[in-house]
């Protein structure tokens, strides 16, 4: 996809959510018909362009089950990871569902790009966090 079409897609979508009400059929055209490379251009075309953070912008017109689906879809592959792991560990009680998930699959290289990442964007050492979080078993199974 060519730059033109990433700003075409970024003005569209700021159509879509600018303004009262939101044109959800926009969002789900063309965020359902692009691949992730596609996304993260459109979603650096819509910064470039308006000066605003397509993410936030979407959090604002969107809810529930939706906006969870349509964010995650513009989000980097290791950065939805590090989204996934931060709201598992949040607040009262672990989702350890989702951290099992996570670390259980994903490649060893790629577990160093989550660690990296969600220190830059928390400020803490993920693996000092999920040993904070978890206990027993799952801890040891964790290699904690």
């Amino acid at each position: 996809m060519q730059n033109s079409n990433y700003e075409n897609d970024a003005k569209s979508l700021r159509e879509a959510v600018k303004g009262a009400g939101t044109d959800e059929d926009t969002i789900i055209q063309i965020t359902g018909t692009r691949s992730n490379k596609d996304r993260q251009g459109i979603r650096l075309a819509y910064k470039s362009a308006y000066g605003r953070d397509l993410l936030e912008d979407l959090k604002d017109d969107l809810s529930g089950d939706f906006l969870k689906v349509v964010v995650g879809m513009y989000m980097f592959p290791v950065e939805y990871d590090v989204s996934e792991i931060y709201n598992a560990v949040k607040g009262m009680g672990t989702d350890e569902d989702t951290l099992s998930e996570i670390i259980g699959s994903r490649s060893n290289y790629r577990l160093r790009e989550i660690k990296k990442f969600y220190k830059e964007k928390y400020g803490e050492s993920l693996d000092e966090r999920i040993e904070d979080e978890t206990s027993g078993d799952y801890k040891t199974l964790l290699g904690r």
